[in-house]
């Protein structure tokens, strides 16, 4: 949803990612920066949001954990399924399969 030339909101399951950026929105004193850590979006179809990726552009050139290129989908060594990118911004940004999402060791809670 456009709020503003600047602003958008996504609506994410039951949460809404704003994304902003202030030059678009006419504050010229503030510039956008990177997260310095990834997001991470649970999606049902990973290769549906992958191939949307691959048009948009800017999947991750990094090799992540176990020597695994970040910009293909891979089973990481904590048994997740992903892919990551980087925003326009340059802020990094992980898909993951839904069905795999890593909830900490056998028998925490």
């Amino acid at each position: 949803m456009r709020i503003s030339a600047g602003r958008h909101y996504f609506m994410s399951g039951g949460v809404i990612v704003a994304v902003y950026d202030p030059r678009a929105d006419g504050d010229a004193a503030r510039a956008p920066r990177p997260n310095f850590e990834h997001i991470y979006f649970a999606v049902d179809d990973l290769e549906a949001a992958y191939r949307r990726a691959q048009q948009a552009g800017g999947l991750s050139t990094e090799i992540g954990d176990g020597g695994l290129p970040m910009c293909e989908i891979a089973r990481r060594p904590w048994g997740e399924r992903s892919f990551y990118l980087h925003d326009p911004f340059g802020n990094p940004v992980c898909f993951v399969d839904e069905a795999s999402i890593y909830k900490g060791p056998p028998g925490k809670p």
